[in-house]
């Protein structure tokens, strides 16, 4: 997540995170698994690394390569995989536009909420391409900040959600980046029959993911 301004804001708890997970790849993974034990896995710009621990778990004779742009935030995500005693686990400082990994050298690439916040997008992925071996996968999540819906519609709301939107165009980030994925992945050169394409819908309706957005910074 902080893949591309080498910024990372911590304070993310279990409400904000609980729907940030890989649910759409696990069933690939799960059948290159059982086809090749030792599963070769990058997760870049992975943030705290809770995701990459899920996949370290997922994957217990594989391994998992966890990369960000951030030392500190690489350190936080270490320590979460230390924490679970995850032993097939590397860390390594990276940018997702210049990965030191030769090429084919993955059976998987996954990133999550990364590509949002780059300028161009499409050199990533062809990044990610070039490492991960033919027949492999190069998983991307994004979300599209623009399809936001709040109801009962709330004054103070609605101006938080425009900051946020200004602020990410203002930085060269993609408020749209969820329903641009595809356009994105073809620019970088895959054939759409090698595509697929999902999405997913995120509630937040119980009292505490509802009081998780009532506490806004500055609001």
């Amino acid at each position: 997540m902080a893949e591309a301004s080498g910024t990372y804001i911590p304070g993310h708890k279990a409400a904000h995170i609980k729907h940030h997970a890989a649910a759409y790849l696990l069933p690939a993974l799960d059948e290159m698994r059982r086809e090749k034990r030792q599963v070769q896995l990058l997760d870049a710009g992975a943030g705290p690394g809770t995701i990459s621990a899920s996949f370290a778990e997922r994957i217990p004779d594989g391994h998992v390569t966890v990369t960000d742009i951030s030392d500190d935030v690489l350190s936080k995500a270490r320590d979460h995989g230390r924490s679970l005693g995850l032993a097939n686990m590397s860390f390594q400082t990276a940018n997702i536009l210049q990965l030191p990994f030769p090429d084919a050298h993955f059976d998987v690439t996954h990133v999550h909420q990364v590509l949002c916040h780059l300028p161009d997008p499409i050199p990533a992925i062809a990044e990610m391409l070039r490492v991960t071996r033919p027949g492999g996968i190069v998983a991307i999540h994004e979300g599209d900040l623009e399809m936001w819906s709040i109801w009962p519609e709330s004054k103070v709301l609605k101006m938080w959600h425009d900051m946020v939107l200004k602020i990410h165009n203002t930085h060269g980030g993609s408020t749209q980046a969820g329903r641009r994925l595809l356009t994105w992945a073809l620019a970088a050169g895959v054939k759409r029959q090698s595509i697929a394409v999902s999405s997913a819908t995120y509630c937040y309706s119980a009292p505490d993911e509802k009081e998780m957005w009532r506490k806004i910074p500055g609001v």
